[in-house]
């Protein structure tokens, strides 16, 4: 879907601007994460948007999504944002985008490709689920823009029994609680 009418577009530049992820943009718009680049593309080219409205919201474009039928576990989009720090630096910290099994997907850490960092996970007001600490390797890292925050994908290299165990947990009450239907 492309917006094709004053009403679509004025509907879409509402909920970006209402700060709606990209996963609630793709999914209450019918687009992929490819076409969602698009029209944040036409709509900055048009004047309608500013780079920055579109670039500094919390989780813009991640093009893994368009892989996801490459991934060895299924991943996990959060339509909410999860703080996350490096356990050894707290100042280095950002936001849980999504997660599986084997990799969390990062934004605002400051890393490098081939880094491997310790990272706490902190679930907040989620009080059934503890902390998760997890030891990853970061796998890419990339900013869609000069003063946006980066985007990192981490491989989970370390995990205790009971952080697998957590983050499992943490899994299932965000599919609970945000009323998102998963397979």
């Amino acid at each position: 879907m492309s917006p094709k009418n004053e009403d679509e577009v004025a509907q879409i530049v509402s909920d970006i601007r209402s700060d709606l992820t990209d996963f609630e943009l793709m999914r209450k718009h019918h687009v992929s994460a490819k076409e969602l680049r698009r029209i944040f593309g036409e709509l900055c080219e048009s004047g309608i948007l500013t780079k920055a409205s579109v670039y500094l919201r919390p989780v813009f474009y991640d093009d893994t999504m368009d892989a996801e039928a490459n991934r060895q576990s299924p991943r996990q989009n959060l339509t909410r944002l999860l703080p996350i720090y490096e356990a050894d630096n707290p100042e280095n910290k950002g936001w849980l985008i999504d997660l599986s099994e084997t990799g969390l997907g990062v934004s605002g850490i400051d890393v490098v490709s081939g880094q491997t960092l310790n990272l706490t996970i902190t679930p907040e007001d989620l009080s059934q689920v503890e902390l998760v600490l997890v030891k990853a390797e970061c796998i890419w890292t990339r900013s869609l823009h000069p003063e946006a925050q980066p985007i990192s994908g981490f491989r989970i290299t370390s995990i205790s029994d009971q952080d697998q165990e957590e983050l499992r947990k943490l899994v299932r009450v965000l599919v609970i609680h945000d009323g998102v239907n998963h397979p």
